[in-house]
């Protein structure tokens, strides 16, 4: 899956190189002898998807900062991400040193709200000509399942899909 990644031009050599070998159980399969939602957890773990889920772990400042984390990895070495917390109904960071807030709400302090993240995904400033991309695969159910963005070129959104067996649906409205 890494080299494919490398031939779509979505990873560098040295990137591939490096998560990979963070990923040992990636090691033994093969992308068609793997689920969807294996290959879904894969592409995150290669940096190259960020799926959305509620779970906060054990806080909300540390939830989004995992989800900031994975977001920073569409933008190596070009993004920077820090101060992330919860005050209130306020979610604050700081990008590349511009602090930013965006209104939510929750119902727990576990429970993260997958609203403000898509909302805030789809206001990402993309670069060239990459846009974000909602991932699906056959059984996938958008109303109960985690949501997977990938941000990529039309071009290598079509030949991630047609690689893997997955779907991805650009979400830029013209």
């Amino acid at each position: 899956m890494a080299q494919l990644l490398v031939d779509v031009d979505m990873l560098t050599e040295e990137q591939a190189g490096e998560r990979l070998r963070a990923l040992t159980w990636l090691d033994d399969d093969e992308p068609e002898e793997m689920t969807p939602e294996d290959l879904v957890e894969a592409l995150e773990e290669l940096g190259v998807a960020v799926i959305t889920n509620y779970d906060a772990g054990d806080s909300l400042d540390e939830g989004y900062a995992g989800f900031f984390e994975k977001i920073a990895r569409w933008f190596p070495g070009t993004v920077e991400i820090s101060d992330v917390r919860v005050i209130d109904d306020e979610l604050h960071w700081v990008w590349n040193g511009q602090p930013n807030s965006w209104h939510t709400e929750h119902m727990s302090d576990r429970v993260l709200n997958t609203l403000t993240m898509f909302e805030i995904i789809t206001s990402l400033p993309v670069d060239g000509d990459r846009e974000i991309h909602q991932v699906g695969w056959p059984d996938h159910d958008p109303a109960t399942d985690d949501a997977v963005y990938v941000l990529a070129t039309p071009a290598q959104a079509l030949a991630l899909g047609e690689a893997l067996g997955l779907t991805l649906e650009s979400l830029w409205v013209e």
